[in-house]
């Protein structure tokens, strides 16, 4: 939602909710890959780009006030167009939410993978088995 909200005020409460829930979570750090450690599954690196996100938003209302002029709304726009590029990605397939990969599974991706990967064999080892009944 901060990736789209029109005002930066909009922006600093919904970056503000998600780190809350974050937070909540305990997505703060850690790394939510299989086998190799990479930058774009290091929750770390994603929470402190939110919470950077959410400090321009706090700088720029602060400093704000009372005072409307246009290059102060030069610098909203531009922090709005910011935290878009750190909240969305674009893609062939669309706009998306940035995060980190397999994320959903965190902090049990190795057990989700191990269990697919039981499922897997054994739908596999069934299916050789219905056949030679078949046969």
């Amino acid at each position: 939602m901060a990736g789209d909200a029109p005002t930066i005020e909009r922006a600093d409460d919904f970056l503000g909710k998600a780190i809350v829930h974050i937070e909540q979570k305990g997505l703060t750090n850690g790394n939510s890959a299989y086998m190799f450690s990479t930058p774009k599954n290091d929750l770390s690196i994603w929470y402190n780009q939110l919470k950077e996100a959410k400090k321009t938003t706090e700088d720029i209302i602060m400093r704000a006030g009372n005072d409307h002029s246009s290059a102060m709304q030069l610098e909203k726009s531009n922090a709005l167009m910011k935290i878009r590029e750190v909240v969305l990605d674009n893609s062939s397939s669309g706009t998306s939410v940035t995060l980190p990969a397999n994320i959903s599974w965190y902090p049990n991706q190795w057990l989700m993978l191990i269990w697919w990967s039981v499922t897997g064999s054994l739908l596999v080892v069934g299916w050789f088995i219905a056949l030679q009944d078949y046969y």
